[in-house]
């Protein structure tokens, strides 16, 4: 890949992490292994490994080592690159502390003009704008399936938020519970009930839910008791479109 004029690869990180004795196994001094550098069919499959490549230790590193890896102009792109996923995946985790102790700041969302929502449009723009650079050129960018997910996994966090949070902040979108499968739920809890119900069954099923719980993805502030929160059901959510 290629942004800004600069070079964008897994070689030059994997340059900047054996500077720091990763060739010889020292997994001390940062998160990273060899596992996450030697791809096969089996590690393609372990999402934390390439989440763990664009992180804030991958960060580190660039600033450590990048000196004697061809400098540092030439890790610019990479760098910027790697510090705007980096910021997405703890906003979209709403991680307050890293497990090193760090302070990352990021919240739950819980009104409609949080400052995450600017983070996350900035983050966008910044791929927009790198997509928009290389034109047609498509091995200079990310593929249009990661490009697609990126979109809409902010655009929907923001449209969600503007949608049904309120400026007083009696509600709540835990952004890290975005990805639960909630009919997903519905199917297995159904399953749990009945292990092998008929098509009459899950009607009836069907029939006497009131409300499927959003798992914990909205949550409102309890009037009844301030010390904790109520969940919003589906049939909540639909009554404020």
């Amino acid at each position: 890949m290629e942004y800004g004029g600069k070079k964008l690869n897994l070689d030059m990180l994997r340059n900047v992490w054996e500077c720091d004795a990763g060739k010889m196994g020292n997994i001390r001094t940062n998160i990273l292994t060899d596992d996450h550098f030697n791809k096969n069919s089996y590690s393609r499959m372990r999402v934390h490994l390439a989440v763990q490549v664009v992180s804030n230790s991958m960060v580190r590193l660039i600033d450590d080592y990048a000196d004697n890896c061809g400098g540092r102009d030439s890790y610019k792109s990479l760098k910027l690159m790697v510090s705007k996923i980096d910021r997405l995946v703890d906003i979209m985790n709403n991680t307050d502390v890293s497990n090193r102790g760090e302070r990352k700041g990021c919240e739950i969302l819980d009104s409609p003009d949080h400052f995450h929502i600017q983070e996350l449009l900035d983050i966008l723009i910044f791929f927009c704008k790198w997509k928009d650079e290389v034109g047609d050129d498509i091995d200079k960018y990310i593929t249009w399936q990661s490009h697609e997910d990126l979109s809409w996994l902010i655009l929907s966090t923001i449209g969600l938020a503007q949608t049904y949070l309120k400026t007083d902040k009696s509600r709540r979108l835990c952004q890290r519970r975005s990805g639960t499968d909630d009919c997903e739920h519905e199917f297995a809890g159904t399953k749990l009930r009945n292990p092998k119900p008929t098509q009459n069954d899950m009607r009836k099923h069907t029939a006497r839910r009131t409300g499927t719980r959003t798992s914990g993805m909205f949550t409102k502030l309890n009037k009844a008791n301030t010390s904790g929160d109520q969940a919003l059901y589906t049939d909540d959510l639909i009554k404020l479109i």
